[in-house]
C-alpha cells in the first residue's frame, strides 16, 4: 500500500507562508503514521509468510519444510501451516525448531485432519497454550473405518469416534502418531481383538466383540496398543467382577460347559442329577464318575452241593459291588440244620438250629456266614472272599462226608 505524500513544508526564507505551510504539513503527519505503521506491519507479515511445496505428512513431531530463504523465522516462534485446498480442514499448529537457509524444521504440537499435502500455506501465529484448562465443550468428528487384520485405519480417520464395521480378526494396528492417541470404536460387527503382539486387550484375553460393544483403543507408544472394552449387553447390578477373590451374589449361570464345586456348600440334593424311576435310590456309579438310580439290592439263590469240594466260587450278575449279603437256607430231602448268617465287610456270622438232628439245639459261629451242617462233621461252610464289581466269591469249606443232596440257599445283596 502506498503511502500519502506529505504536503510542501514552511521555510523561514519565505516568512509570508511559513505559517500556512507549517499548519498543513502538521495536520498531515497523522495520516502519514497511520500508513507508516501499516506500511512495517506489512513488511513484517512478509517475513514470517510463506508458501511450500513440500509433501508432508500431518501429524505431530518434527516435520520440514522447504521455503524461501532470507525470511525472518526464528527458533519458537509459533507458525500454522495449513493446507491450500482445505486450510480449516488440514492444518498444523507448532513452533520453530530451527530455520537455515531454505529449511524450515517444525516442532508440531497440534493438527487437524490428516493424509500427506503438497501445497502449503505458512503464517504467524498466536502461541497455543496447550496445557491450559478446557472450559468449553469438545466437539469430535464420527468416521467409518473398516476392520483389518492390520491395517485399520484408524489413526488417519477424520473423526475420534468410529464406526467400526466388518468381522475381521485384528492382529495389530498401523503406527498411531504419537503414544496417547486415542480412537473410540462402535463395533458394528462380531470382530476379534487377539490378545498378543502389539495389543493387549483389557482382561488378558482375546475378545469377541458384540455389535454395539465400544472399542477403546489407546496408543501406549506408536507401535504398541491397549485395547479396553464397554460391553454393549449386561446382566446383573452391583460392582464388575475381578478375576481374583470375587464374590457373585445369587447368579444366574445358566448351564456352564464344566467347572469344579468341590468347596461350595448348600447344593440342593437333587442338583446335576436325572430323576429316577419311583422307588429307587441314588448311588454312585461303578467308574465314581457320577451319580445313578438302582434299586440298592439284589435277591438271588444258591445250590451248593453237600460234597462239593472246598474252593473259591465267584457268583456275578448282581449289577453292583455289595457292600451287605444276607443269607439263610437249608435242604428239603434230608434232615439238615437251617441257619441264617450274613456278611459285612470284615465281620461274619452264622447261626443255625439243629432241630432237624437235635431236638432245640442252636449254634453260632463268626468264622463263617453259611454254616450247612447234617451233623457234627458233616457240613459245607462258606465265607465271603471278596466283594466284587458284580457280585462276590465265596470260599467253600468241606468238613466230613455230608449226604449227597444239594442245598438250597437264598440271599440278599446289598450295595
Amino acid at each position: 500500500m502506498a503511502i500519502t505524500p506529505l504536503p510542501t513544508p514552511p521555510s523561514r526564507s519565505a516568512p509570508s507562508t511559513f505559517s500556512t505551510l507549517a499548519d498543513a504539513f502538521i495536520a498531515a503527519l497523522p495520516v502519514f503514521v497511520t500508513e507508516a505503521n501499516a506500511q512495517a506491519a506489512a513488511l513484517e507479515l512478509n517475513d514470517t509468510t510463506d508458501a511450500s511445496a513440500s509433501s508432508v505428512a500431518i501429524g505431530t513431531g518434527a516435520k520440514t519444510f522447504t521455503v524461501t530463504a532470507a525470511k525472518s523465522f526464528q527458533p519458537g516462534m509459533w507458525l500454522v501451516i495449513a493446507d491450500d485446498a482445505a486450510p480449516s480442514t488440514n492444518a498444523m499448529y507448532g513452533t520453530v525448531t530451527s530455520y537455515a537457509t531454505d529449511q524450515l524444521v517444525m516442532d508440531i504440537k497440534a493438527f487437524l485432519g490428516t493424509g500427506t499435502k503438497t501445497a502449503w500455506t505458512i503464517s504467524q501465529s498466536a502461541p497455543m497454550n496447550l496445557l491450559t484448562e478446557l472450559t468449553t465443550a469438545i466437539n469430535t468428528a464420527y468416521a467409518t473405518v473398516a476392520s483389518h487384520a492390520t491395517t485399520s485405519a484408524i489413526w488417519a480417520a477424520a473423526g475420534n469416534i468410529i464406526n467400526f464395521t466388518g468381522t475381521e480378526t485384528i492382529t495389530d494396528f498401523p503406527a498411531a502418531g504419537q503414544a496417547g492417541s486415542q480412537r473410540f470404536l462402535i463395533c458394528a460387527a462380531a470382530c476379534v481383538f487377539t490378545h498378543a503382539g502389539n495389543i493387549t486387550v483389557q482382561g488378558g484375553a482375546t475378545y469377541t466383540a458384540a455389535a454395539g460393544d465400544v472399542a477403546i483403543v489407546t496408543a501406549l507408544s506408536t507401535t504398541t496398543f491397549k485395547v479396553n472394552i464397554i460391553r454393549q449387553t449386561e446382566t446383573g447390578t452391583g460392582a464388575a467382577v475381578m478375576a481374583t477373590n470375587s464374590t457373585l451374589v445369587n447368579p444366574a449361570l445358566g448351564t456352564p460347559a464344566s467347572g469344579v464345586l468341590t468347596n461350595c456348600t448348600g447344593l440342593p440334593l437333587t442338583t446335576g442329577i436325572v430323576p429316577g424311576a419311583a422307588n429307587l435310590k441314588v448311588f454312585t456309579d461303578a467308574a465314581g464318575a457320577a451319580p445313578e438310580w438302582a434299586a440298592g439290592y439284589y435277591v438271588g439263590t444258591i445250590t451248593r452241593a453237600m460234597t462239593g469240594a472246598s474252593g473259591d466260587v465267584a457268583y456275578s450278575g448282581l449289577g453292583f459291588k455289595p457292600s451287605l449279603i444276607i443269607f439263610s437256607g437249608g435242604v428239603s430231602t434230608k434232615a439238615i440244620a437251617t441257619y441264617f448268617g450274613y456278611s459285612f465287610g470284615a465281620n461274619k456270622y452264622a447261626m443255625w438250629n439243629y432241630t432237624y438232628v437235635t431236638a432245640s439245639a442252636v449254634a453260632f459261629n463268626v468264622s463263617y456266614c453259611i454254616v450247612l451242617a447234617e451233623a457234627a462233621g458233616q457240613q459245607q461252610n462258606a465265607v465271603v472272599k471278596t466283594y466284587d464289581a458284580d457280585g462276590f466269591t465265596l470260599t467253600w469249606t468241606l468238613i466230613g462226608t455230608p449226604t449227597t443232596q444239594d442245598a438250597q440257599i437264598l440271599y440278599v445283596a446289598f450295595r
